[in-house]
């Protein structure tokens, strides 16, 4: 990873946004080697949708009302009154395990929920431009009609396309021209 952030540049940023799904090993690892006060960790708003969606489903039985207290949440979480949000679903916390979860789960990542703050800055929410790269460059290659291979030659397919996405397939090219000829 030190590799990667040294390469890729990031040790220079001024400012270093991880989109996650609030994984603790995220922030363990990034704050050894980057200076906390200019990173920004947001919670997905995926992530975060999901777990909503299973607390109301949970709670409302009624369609008509799930759509409207999905709307109100989300309503909630784009102005940043995710605090309000959790007093507002803690009632139902002891009656739903989806509930608890998901009060559970805002509860442990509040402050990576700032959404009002991410979107006045221009930051992205969710991980959908990630997901999206990952579908060009994984899954549409490898599941093409007629794709038959191994892990080993998956691995290496997979390899050598991220390679060359990145701008990186020269530098590959060079690094093994000169590690055959030592």
């Amino acid at each position: 990873l030190y590799r990667l952030y040294r390469r890729v540049g990031v040790f220079l940023a001024r400012h270093v946004v991880f989109i996650s799904d609030g994984a603790d090993w995220i922030r363990t690892v990034n704050e050894e080697l980057l200076d906390s006060s200019k990173v920004t960790y947001i919670l997905d708003l995926y992530h975060v949708l999901e777990y909503l969606c299973d607390a109301v489903k949970a709670i409302a039985p009624n369609r008509q009302r799930r759509q409207e207290l999905v709307e109100h949440y989300q309503s909630m979480l784009r102005k940043g009154r995710v605090r309000q949000l959790i007093e507002e679903l803690s009632p139902h916390r002891h009656d739903h395990e989806a509930v608890e979860a998901c009060c559970r789960y805002f509860t442990n990542n509040v402050d990576r929920m700032k959404y009002d703050r991410y979107t006045a800055h221009g930051l992205q929410t969710g991980s959908g431009a990630v997901e999206g790269a990952c579908k060009h460059v994984v899954a549409t290659r490898m599941k093409k009609t007629g794709a038959c291979r191994n892990k080993m030659g998956a691995d290496a397919v997979l390899a050598a396309r991220c390679l060359i996405h990145n701008n990186e397939f020269v530098d590959y090219l060079d690094w093994r021209m000169a590690k055959s000829a030592a």
